[in-house]
């Protein structure tokens, strides 16, 4: 596992040991996990897709996790990302399956499962609340919502 600051990664700031195994990823700031993510390929470059950057943010543009990085842009500083390969998540996996294949598909979900990250929303029932210096958005959101429902009746 490599733990980097957020803005490492969005500034291309990586340090020179890096491996291509990294496949899964961890955004917390602090013990507050916010996304757990794989990637099949550069985990750096999906991270980067989440803001609409990149060859998946040509894709699908800019998604949930990519709106809350932005709009919360001045506190990422304090973020960080754990970088994981599968290997590193085999623990996770035999918790919950102990006869499972170890793979990228089964670290992102036993790790989704440990953590109950505030943003994942697929496999996580029960996601941990946001803390509330971050629940601004949600209300922002929320706002915007309304806002856009007026305009369509």
């Amino acid at each position: 596992m490599l733990t980097l600051a957020l803005n490492s990664i969005l500034s291309d700031d990586l340090p020179d040991v890096w491996e291509e195994a990294f496949r899964i990823y961890v955004i917390r700031e602090g013990n507050t996990v916010f996304y757990v993510g794989k990637s099949e390929a550069n985990v750096c470059d999906r991270i980067w897709g989440h803001l609409g950057e990149g060859s998946w943010g040509k894709l699908s543009g800019t998604d949930r996790l990519g709106k809350f990085i932005r709009y919360y842009a001045s506190d990422t500083h304090n973020w960080q990302v754990d970088l994981m390969t599968v290997n590193d998540c085999v623990p996770y996996i035999e918790q919950l399956w102990p006869n499972a294949t170890h793979d990228v598909l089964q670290a992102e979900a036993a790790l989704i499962f440990h953590y109950r990250p505030c943003l994942n929303l697929m496999l996580n029932n029960h996601p941990n609340p946001l803390p509330e210096k971050y629940q601004r958005h949600l209300a922002e959101q929320l706002r915007i919502s309304l806002e856009l429902a007026k305009l369509v009746k």
